[in-house]
């Protein structure tokens, strides 16, 4: 098993999943060599390739882009629904 990476500034890296091949995809930064199979990919941890701030777990739906996102992100109608239920959460305080 792969020892857990970091970075320079001490803290634990998490890789930022972008796809390199129709089958496989690989970490984004510069001085990460990691790469998955799609397959191995479901209910893992990355960062959103877009933003670079979110930390998102990949799913099927996620994995169908060459660049998974965050919510945030996201431009589908589920995504846009989820950012309006927030928002009227945070003016009621909840």
């Amino acid at each position: 098993m792969p020892s857990l990476q970091y970075n320079e500034d001490g803290s634990p890296h998490i890789h930022i999943y972008v796809r390199r091949d129709k089958k496989t995809y690989k970490c984004l930064h510069p001085s990460c060599t990691h790469w998955l199979w799609k397959k191995d990919l479901e209910g893992k941890k990355s960062i959103c390739s877009v933003c670079l701030s979110h930390e998102i777990i990949l799913n099927p739906e996620n994995l169908r882009l060459a660049r998974p996102r965050c919510i945030n992100c996201s431009d589908t109608q589920e995504a846009r629904a989820i950012r309006e239920t927030r928002s009227k959460l945070q003016e009621l305080g909840l």
